[in-house]
């Protein structure tokens, strides 16, 4: 196999992770099928049956790129399942929070919180029942002038 054989199983293996083999035609094309290789290899020689040097040749990625275990993707944190317990958490409560936010009344605010001891969140409910109240309030108020 050329130096340039080889780096381009290489690249092709590096692109295509999952694959554990291909079938290299003899204008360097690579195919994860038997048939894809052998059709392509027919289209090229323009015969309808390929002789013993024709063939595709198998080539395992442990052949080109060794026995080595790549090295685990960087998490990103953009996937649910790759979120730390502090991530997640900190997702909650943003989320919490919203829900928080768009309570009209202070009783949804409180059904909201039960149990909750995030601070930043009570901090948000409280917040937002003071808003709820002076907004009553001041409905009531309006109403009582009227």
């Amino acid at each position: 196999m050329s130096p340039e054989q080889k780096q381009q199983l290489q690249e092709v293996f590096e692109a295509n992770p999952s694959l554990e083999a291909v079938y290299q035609t003899t204008d360097g094309q690579c195919f994860a099928q038997h048939n894809s290789a052998i059709n392509h290899e027919m289209l090229v020689q323009g015969v309808g049956r390929l002789n013993e040097d024709q063939q595709p040749v198998f080539v395992r990625k442990t052949d080109v790129v060794g026995n080595i275990t790549p090295p685990a993707p960087p998490k990103t944190g953009g996937e649910p399942n790759e979120l730390t317990p502090a991530q997640l958490a900190q997702q909650q409560a943003k989320a919490l929070v919203a829900k928080i936010e768009a309570a009209a009344t202070v009783e949804e605010v409180d059904a909201l919180i039960a149990g909750i001891t995030w601070k930043s969140v009570l901090k948000a409910a409280e917040a937002n029942k003071a808003e709820l109240i002076a907004a009553a309030e001041l409905a009531a108020a309006n109403e009582g002038t009227s």
